[in-house]
């Protein structure tokens, strides 16, 4: 069983009654983290729409930008998971699903757009916030300048699933593929940064990677990200990591992303 599917079973067996301290609020937080994450590619972790309302997207840290990314990301595996049973709908009945899909894939992506600009711009003054900020200790410097990398990593993850799950619906918004190439490239450029902080400070990079392989349609660009994506895995399994698997691994985020 893995750490998330663990998690996630403990959510469901605890129930919502709310943290009854600030222990239990971060230890709820702590697990919610990667619930939301793997879900986009496990179908294992399964939820209501009411379950992750009541007990995943938790609502402990609305109003920062690290709490709305967890709500927002909270709401897209059952969008996911709905559209790829859409497309297995027969005609008849696959475009009244579809559009209602559309509109609610739609809503999610304007809702969080503003979101992930908070996410980039947080990562755009990260020197003046923390790096040059005498407030804060060496170690403190470094944990905070791998964390804001870290989320806008997977803020850009998010984003790209959304576009994505829009495409493959056949959403008439032409900036959609734009915007992805915009946040491949974005997930590029945090590589150099999050591999200072390896091994456990690069793992998010294993989902970011991942996204960036299905977003971009650019031969080249799949290929550098298939070679980074075998050296990081390599921090996760350890020893030799075979092309088959890394192909493998990828392949899978694309039927995910791609709502099949």
């Amino acid at each position: 069983m893995s750490h998330s599917v663990g998690a996630a079973q403990i959510l469901k067996s605890r129930g919502y009654s709310g943290p009854r301290n600030e222990f239990e609020r971060i230890l709820l937080l702590a697990l919610r983290g990667p619930v939301v994450v793997e879900a986009l590619s496990d179908d294992r972790i399964h939820f209501t729409p009411q379950e992750w309302a009541d007990l995943v997207i938790l609502h402990l840290d609305d109003g920062t930008a690290d709490g709305d990314l967890m709500v927002c990301l909270g709401r897209l595996p059952t969008l996911m998971q709905r559209g790829r049973a859409a497309m297995k709908l027969p005609p008849h009945s696959q475009p009244t699903e579809v559009r209602k899909l559309q509109r609610e894939i739609s809503a999610l992506y304007q809702t969080y757009q503003p979101v992930l600009e908070r996410l980039r711009e947080r990562w755009k003054g990260v020197d003046a916030s923390v790096l040059r900020n005498d407030a804060y200790n060496a170690v403190q410097k470094r944990m905070l300048h791998c964390h804001y990398a870290r989320i806008l990593g997977l803020g850009l993850a998010v984003g790209i699933a959304i576009n994505c799950a829009l495409l493959s619906l056949n959403t008439s918004r032409g900036s959609l593929r734009d915007e992805t190439n915009c946040m491949v490239d974005d997930i590029m450029g945090l590589e150099p940064v999050l591999k200072e902080y390896r091994p456990l400070g690069g793992l998010m990079m294993t989902l970011c990677l991942g996204a960036a392989w299905v977003g971009t349609a650019d031969a080249e660009m799949k290929k550098r990200i298939e070679a980074l994506s075998m050296d990081y895995q390599r921090d996760i399994d350890g020893g030799e990591i075979s092309v088959e698997s890394i192909t493998q691994d990828l392949d899978c985020h694309r039927r995910q992303f791609s709502l099949e």
